[in-house]
């Protein structure tokens, strides 16, 4: 996953920065947080799959540090 930054409203995505440009969140079609291997020292993180009209991306957030990764989903 690559480091991005998020537009966050109401606490969700509603755009982000990808490849030098800003990509608007158009819907979110799934949602879900994970606590990682705690045991590992593994950071919590929430995850939204987003729809844009450039593609479907999986963004991450840190729980830890609210720092922000994406790929895109094929």
């Amino acid at each position: 996953m690559k480091s991005v930054t998020v537009v966050v409203l109401g606490n969700q995505p509603r755009a982000f920065d990808w490849q030098r440009k800003r990509i608007a969140v158009d819907q979110i079609t799934d949602h879900w947080s994970e606590t990682g291997r705690w045991w590992d020292n593994e950071t919590p993180c929430e995850f939204f799959q987003v729809l844009t009209n450039a593609g479907t991306y999986l963004l991450c957030r840190r729980v830890t540090d609210n720092h922000w990764y994406a790929k895109p989903v094929h």
